[in-house]
């Protein structure tokens, strides 16, 4: 059995479609759009052309071999070998337009779909620097007595930057800024925000605080500054809560809260990286919103002292960030503890008048969010003293006139011109375990060599 050719199949398979009378006309008659032309009976062919008039030139690579004077097998054999069988140059294809255009559309895909690009768009970065204000009066400046112990004062080595909606004070965007640094205006911390273009509230404070808490941070209006109450161990430093109970909250005393907000900061648009400022066009700044007080009072007898606290009444228990206001609401108490200073004597100072008379005292700097107006309260201090053979003393003393004077309203100093006196142990005299020792006296023996 012979074996047919690849060339040979396809002319057989040419000269079926050649005999196809319906299919014919259609492949064969572009000349004639408008419908099938009259069919007549080719030379030397078994086959149906379209009919051409005279003097009409043919498209020779749109028409049937038939139609080029040849018999249909040539043909046939002709146009399958220009097909099959044409040799194939090098580089032949690129002379092709359409393998060229093919080519060019490839290559400037390939040039355009990889292009760089950052993970967030720097027209939506923006730089952020907050300067911390450090002078704090009674922490860092202005003492009372400089040789006297200072507050621990920690630089904040977090802020929270948070951006929100003016109309209703969501936090929209938000980040923690921890990288520091100082130059010649201060210390500061600064970081990078991501937000879109457009009018924001902004809300700036430091994280990480120990003892002051923050509620409803993600609400421009409604972030409150608050400390919560004191645990159950601190009232063995206070009798006086145990026995008599307390009528207000007895909380702790708040840290110090650098805090910045500005109601309306303006985001425009911009193809580089810009930084965030002032309405004035400066870095941000952020002070405390606490106070820190002196208080301090004479003692007598203060070598009997184990310990001394003391709580103080009429202060705020809160404050709002966005304005700084006060919280009435309820009123509470404040727990702080009490040094001793002048054990073998100290120099008394009362307000602007010093002397040489040596006098011990207890005293201490509180912070507080800020008293409340007097007309509503009044300003009692209670010191609750242990003494070193375990008895227990307190004494409450009314301070609401100091805070008209100077010294509390220009330095924030309460020097409470009264002397406390502790009293000693009692002597112990009599009972089974009061031994005697009596006088050493000469024993003569003589010793056995």
């Amino acid at each position: 059995m012979r074996r047919v050719k690849s060339g040979e199949r396809k002319v057989k398979s040419e000269e079926r479609r050649v005999k196809n009378v319906g299919m014919w006309p259609a492949l064969c008659s572009p000349l004639h759009p408008e419908g099938p032309p009259p069919l007549r009976q080719g030379r030397n062919l078994d086959c149906f052309v379209p009919h051409v008039s005279d003097g009409e030139k043919l498209d020779y690579p749109k028409l049937s071999p038939c139609l080029r004077g040849t018999s249909e097998a040539e043909g046939v054999r002709n146009r399958a070998a220009k097909q099959d069988y044409r040799p194939k140059k090098r580089g032949e294809w690129w002379r092709s337009s359409r393998m060229r255009w093919a080519g060019l559309l490839c290559l400037l895909l390939i040039l355009t779909a990889c292009e760089h690009r950052e993970l967030v768009e720097p027209s939506n970065v923006h730089y952020v620097r907050v300067y911390i204000d450090e002078q704090i009066r009674n922490v860092t400046y202005g003492f009372y007595d400089e040789s006297r112990l200072k507050p621990v004062h920690r630089r904040p080595s977090v802020v929270r930057v948070a951006l929100c909606e003016p109309s209703g004070g969501r936090v929209v965007a938000e980040r923690y800024l921890q990288q520091s640094g100082e130059d010649e205006r201060g210390y500061y911390l600064e970081g990078y925000i991501t937000a879109d273009v457009g009018d924001y509230q902004l809300m700036v404070y430091n994280f990480g605080t120990e003892s002051t808490l923050i509620r409803e941070e993600h609400t421009y209006r409604l972030a409150e500054a608050y400390t919560n109450e004191i645990a159950s161990h601190y009232y063995a430093y206070l009798p006086s809560a145990r026995v008599n109970g307390s009528e207000s909250p007895i909380v702790y005393e708040p840290d110090h809260l650098f805090l910045l907000t500005q109601d309306r900061i303006h985001i425009a648009p911009t193809n580089r990286l810009d930084t965030l400022r002032t309405e004035a066009g400066d870095y941000f700044t952020a002070s405390t919103c606490v106070e820190s007080y002196y208080i301090q009072v004479r003692i007598k007898g203060i070598e009997y002292i184990s310990t001394a606290a003391s709580l103080l009444t009429g202060l705020a228990p809160s404050t709002t960030l966005h304005n700084r206001t006060m919280q009435p609401e309820p009123p509470v108490q404040i727990f702080f503890e009490m040094n001793a200073s002048g054990r073998e004597g100290q120099e008394k100072r009362s307000g602007s008048t010093t002397g040489t008379e040596k006098v011990p005292v207890i005293y201490a700097t509180f912070n507080t969010f800020g008293k409340l107006p007097e007309a509503e309260t009044n300003y009692m201090v209670t010191f609750d003293f242990v003494t070193t053979d375990g008895r227990t003393q307190t004494e409450t003393i009314n301070i609401t006139p100091m805070f008209d004077t100077p010294e509390v309203k220009e330095n924030r100093w309460i020097i409470i011109d009264r002397e406390i006196v502790i009293a000693p142990p009692p002597k112990q005299e009599g009972g089974g375990l009061s031994p005697e020792v009596d006088e050493w006296q000469d024993v003569n023996t003589d010793l056995q060599i």
